[in-house]
């Protein structure tokens, strides 16, 4: 009896030990990931690694092609595409997603007590036949509902996707650009950085031109002084830099323009009212009518 207890024993040492070494193991190859996403029934969520919350955790990371078909050839027919490249070591969390065909985002969320990094799946039509391809250290990579998670929240430890050399969205003429696109771009916010600004137009030595300097101008050229042409425009385009230090330079003459005509007004002001207060006095002399 006490040697069958020894031998339960060990088989459970043994169990334990090829466990924890199959979830600490190194992969790189291709794994088959097993089941579905939902057929329009909310977002999913594939799950990469358990990420840091709070205690200490070894290395644990998924670095390469995770991909899935949305659809069949006669329906919908969409490859779902996502290159993730994701740690979670010691203290640590960190990330970068590059998605193809329709958006995916990196977020945390909590499944069956535990915290994991995630990639979140859209709204859809089912997707199958899921595979990644490449590096990992204690993958997961396990569907769920988002039904069955709690806490998702989007992943902040994100890391930069730098690409090198010249970028072409909708398009393979580049030009000089680093970046060229055949379209419209929308943003939040651009910020466009300038080697400098127009305020030079308030030293005391700027030359304001005239008014009528700036008529005649208008009348022998069409356009402002110093902006570029209409032929010019279709032809080069704008710097958006050049040309906001262009058009704040036209606003502070502008406004330099309107000061001057606010101190004139003030003069003639100033001599009516002194006209209007002669007036007056000879009125009360009876020297007027």
């Amino acid at each position: 009896m006490k040697t069958k207890n020894c031998f339960l024993s060990f088989l459970l040492l043994f169990a334990t030990s090829v466990g924890v070494m199959a979830q600490n193991t190194r992969n790189y190859g291709t794994i088959a990931i097993a089941g579905q996403t939902e057929d329009s029934q909310g977002i999913n969520y594939l799950l990469l690694h358990k990420v840091y919350s709070t205690t200490l955790m070894s290395d644990n990371y998924v670095q390469g092609k995770i991909t899935a078909i949305r659809g069949s050839a006669e329906a919908y027919n969409r490859k779902w595409t996502v290159e993730v490249n994701t740690s979670s070591a010691y203290n640590a969390n960190r990330g970068s997603i590059i998605s193809y065909n329709e958006p995916a985002s990196l977020v945390t969320l909590v499944y069956n007590g535990e915290s994991y990094l995630a990639v979140s799946i859209q709204n859809g039509a089912s997707l199958y036949n899921f595979s990644f391809t490449g590096y990992s250290q204690s993958p997961v990579l396990t569907i769920v509902r988002d039904n069955d998670v709690t806490n998702v929240q989007v992943f902040t430890g994100l890391d930069p996707v730098i690409i090198q050399g010249n970028v072409g969205i909708g398009t393979t003429s580049f030009g000089s650009h680093m970046l060229a696109v055949e379209g419209s771009i929308g943003a939040r916010k651009i910020k466009v950085l300038s080697s400098g600004w127009a305020d030079f137009v308030f030293k005391p030595d700027y030359q304001l031109p005239s008014l009528q300097e700036v008529e005649n101008y208008i009348n022998t050229n069409r356009h402002l002084s110093g902006m570029p042409t209409s032929e010019e425009v279709k032809k080069e385009g704008i710097d958006l830099g050049e040309m906001n230090k262009l058009l704040l330079q036209k606003v502070e003459e502008l406004t330099l323009y309107m000061i001057e005509e606010h101190k004139e007004k003030q003069k003639m002001q100033e001599v009516i009212a002194e006209l209007m207060k002669s007036v007056k006095e000879l009125k009360e002399k009876g020297q007027v009518e």
